[in-house]
């Protein structure tokens, strides 16, 4: 069973994952063209934090970003040994409830 919960970015879980998403960006993209959130920026009041997991295991994390009138996802990363499992879906609907409960379209 998929489990999500607001986490703090510091989990060792979810280090462990950011700095996997972040280790990809870095490959994938030009400095200047990487947009991802610090883990000390993911523990702004702005920000809700999730992670996913099953039993022990964290898979996947996603936050969500409270702008002015508006949400935004960040760093959103499952672990490959996660995917096609439904971690992405379950973390985008968390993304969406809070969004909701926040007021956000």
């Amino acid at each position: 069973m998929i489990v999500v919960q607001e986490t703090a970015p510091t989990d060792p879980g979810a280090v462990r994952l950011l700095d996997a998403s972040q280790a990809l960006m870095r490959r994938l993209y030009k400095p200047e063209e990487n947009n991802f959130l610090s883990h000390a920026a993911l523990q702004a009041d702005d920000i809700r934090f999730f992670t996913a997991r099953i039993g022990a295991e964290t898979l996947g994390c996603a936050a969500l970003q409270i702008k002015q009138g508006y949400g935004e996802v960040k760093s959103f990363f499952t672990a490959d040994a996660a995917r096609g499992r439904g971690i992405g879906p379950a973390l985008l609907r968390q993304i969406e409830v809070q969004a909701r409960a926040e007021g956000l379209p």
